[in-house]
């Protein structure tokens, strides 16, 4: 198997790959991305690190010829790519920031099989994502599955590569109504005690997605009921402070993870040791408390009026 490799101008590469492009996913005229405008430039420098793959029938790659540096010369003959997305989505950048960048390429003699292959990525990808449980849902893809597992393996994401972070993942790239039927709604009310949280039926059963009151950072929470239940490793007593603890540990943020947004213990009543009051605890911030932005978090007082309260003073407060 030969292989030749080099560097070349992105607005270059784009051009030379234009009827790849199109030939491959079958279009005439290209649409804009729905996330360009949602994503920081951080992420399309993190995409520019990765080389781009491409694939020429067996043969192609003379080492006779002085071609190691150019693509051009090989760019008709290649019938393949494993980054055909790569390429779709910076299509989006302006001609100045395509002249401006500089991407690493690949090209390996293959035979002609290799795009089923290709074609087999992109199908396991579907076979782990699909829903498989319900007879009617059987086929549809499981959003909720996709954002639990993509950000439990990349903490970071949001706040590195989003412009805003403030709504569920998926919601803010690609605009999906993901609240009706999965999500619980979160409205701000006033409960004087943790033990004053009436769990409904069937509450259990939605994701709690919550933020960080005092860093934004997003938590898909799971009650207990639940068949992936993680409430028990957010809500926390702190002996240290007296206090019902939310425990994040800030990533992608300033903050010492070691301050932490909590309430007094005395909102408790009894112990924190079972699966009500596990739910009633973390049900008590989700809906006494909200991320504002980065200088204020919400609460919600005796009157349901919803007030602010600066994160920098809050953080003075409780620094160890």
């Amino acid at each position: 198997m030969k292989i030749k490799s080099g560097n070349i101008r992105l607005d270059h590469l784009l051009k030379e790959c234009d009827e790849l492009i199109k030939r491959t996913v079958q279009i005439k005229n290209y649409k804009k991305s729905i996330i360009f405008e949602k994503t920081k430039p951080a992420f399309i420098d993190m995409m520019l690190k990765k080389h781009f793959t491409f694939y020429v029938s067996k043969g192609t790659l003379d080492d006779s010829k002085n071609t190691e540096d150019n693509f051009s010369f090989y760019s008709r003959s290649i019938f393949a790519t494993e980054d055909i997305y790569y390429l779709l989505f910076l299509k989006n950048l302006s001609d100045f920031e395509k002249s401006n960048k500089e991407v690493e390429w690949v090209i390996i003699e293959a035979g002609r099989d290799i795009i089923k292959s290709i074609e087999i990525k992109e199908l396991m990808f579907l076979d782990f994502y699909l829903k498989k449980d319900s007879i009617n849902e059987k086929g549809l893809i499981d959003y909720e599955l996709y954002e639990l597992v993509f950000l439990s393996t990349n903490e970071n994401i949001k706040k590195d590569f989003l412009k805003r972070s403030s709504k569920n993942f998926l919601s803010n790239l690609f605009s999906l109504n993901l609240n009706k039927k999965s999500y619980a709604s979160q409205k701000l009310l006033y409960h004087e005690y943790v033990d004053d949280i009436v769990l409904k039926k069937n509450m259990h059963k939605y994701i709690h997605v919550f933020y960080c009151p005092l860093c934004g950072f997003q938590h898909n929470i799971f009650l207990k009921g639940h068949k992936d239940a993680n409430v028990d490793k957010y809500i926390k007593i702190d002996e240290d402070s007296k206090r019902i603890i939310f425990d994040c540990k800030h990533l992608g943020s300033e903050i010492n993870s070691r301050i932490k947004f909590g309430i007094k213990r005395e909102k408790l009543k009894s112990e924190l040791n079972n699966n009500e009051t596990f739910n009633k605890a973390f049900l008590y911030f989700f809906y006494n408390f909200k991320y504002t932005d980065e200088k204020n978090f919400s609460f919600c007082q005796r009157d349901n009026e919803i007030k602010k309260f600066s994160i920098s003073e809050y953080i003075e407060k409780y620094k160890c």
